[in-house]
């Protein structure tokens, strides 16, 4: 298959970035434990928050779908309707939905899908050890089984990794038996982790930072057991994922400025970093009520660490290639998650 790609430029000035994927899957999550409805409005529509949802009903929630919002009745303890739960190609979806999981003291099975298929998951196996649970078959190929219940500790966590594993483990441990206590070592993707905690305390669960050493990438947190999320209304931001790009095709192709709105910072969102490399590369942002404007202008060069962000990748290579000096992308050990 051939495909030509012309030169094109921009015919409006505003675009809104989709809701967030990332916030959206953590809300479905804690809906899922909490006892009452959540209502979700201006939800992601995207591939993995549907599957998201579709794993919460699994696990025992009521969903309604509505046209502009999604309702979701959940409860604790889980009385999940299947034995299965099915991620889709979701990474956060599968690692967060499959530590829920352990909450229940029955077997499930994460049915895995296309590129889910090629991870491994002894990373996550390892964590649920150390909190009393099985975890099988989690070689390339194969479909864990995850046996619990999940109960607290002290733990040592190795978050060399990645964030989705600890996200699930944040979110379940609040609600085990037993109060835990995290010793995280080689933390990656911190504002990922801080937007977990942002979410968890707006849906009033209290989670203790007790120590952290951002030289050193680690963290000691502290997890009250026995607590129950809140059901609350949620409104999801705009994605800073998706807003990246949104503002790289500004900077490269609009005729004179591009307004990217959805954007409200309610969380923290490791994406948002690309307005420090597209201002370290010369180009031009101003805040709206909205959201970000860029105005049209290629990138001089640019330096940045991926490490906490790997998935501005993409963009910032699409942006570099139009530079007028080299740029350095760091952190690319990250990729392969």
């Amino acid at each position: 298959m051939i495909f030509r790609v012309l030169p094109s430029t921009l015919t409006g000035d505003t675009v809104w970035a989709p809701p967030s994927k990332s916030i959206m899957q953590r809300v479905v999550a804690l809906a899922t434990l909490a006892e009452g409805r959540t209502m979700i409005t201006r939800p992601s529509e995207s591939d993995d928050c549907t599957h998201a949802l579709m794993m919460s009903a699994q696990l025992g929630a009521e969903v309604e779908l509505g046209e502009d919002a999604v309702a979701i009745h959940g409860h604790f303890p889980l009385q999940p309707r299947d034995t299965t739960l099915t991620p889709g190609e979701s990474g956060l979806g599968m690692r967060m939905f499959g530590v829920l999981a352990s909450l229940h003291h029955a077997p499930l099975t994460l049915e895995r899908t296309g590129s889910l298929l090629t991870r491994n998951l002894d990373g996550m196996a390892e964590a649920l050890s150390a909190f009393g649970v099985t975890v099988t078959q989690t070689a390339p190929g194969q479909h864990p089984c995850i046996q619990g219940p999940l109960r607290g500790g002290d733990v040592s966590v190795d978050a060399a990794g990645s964030s989705q594993v600890l996200t699930g483990l944040l979110c379940a441990l609040a609600h085990a038996e037993g109060d835990s206590v995290l010793n995280l070592h080689g933390v990656v993707s911190r504002p990922y982790i801080q937007m977990t905690l942002e979410v968890l305390e707006d849906m009033g669960l209290d989670i203790e930072l007790l120590e952290e050493d951002e030289d050193a990438r680690t963290l000691l947190l502290r997890v009250p057991g026995s607590q129950q999320a809140q059901a609350r209304d949620m409104a999801i931001d705009g994605d800073w994922s998706a807003a990246a790009f949104l503002l790289g095709l500004g900077a490269l192709c609009a005729p004179h400025h591009l307004n990217v709105e959805g954007l409200h910072s309610t969380y923290t969102q490791a994406d948002e970093a690309i307005k420090g490399a597209l201002l370290f590369g010369g180009c031009r942002l101003a805040g709206t009520d909205e959201g970000v404007q860029v105005m049209a202008g290629k990138p001089k060069s640019f330096t940045a660490d991926l490490t906490d962000s790997p998935d501005l990748f993409p963009p910032l290579a699409a942006l570099a290639a139009f530079g007028k000096k080299p740029s350095t992308l760091k952190g690319l050990h990250r990729l392969g998650n």
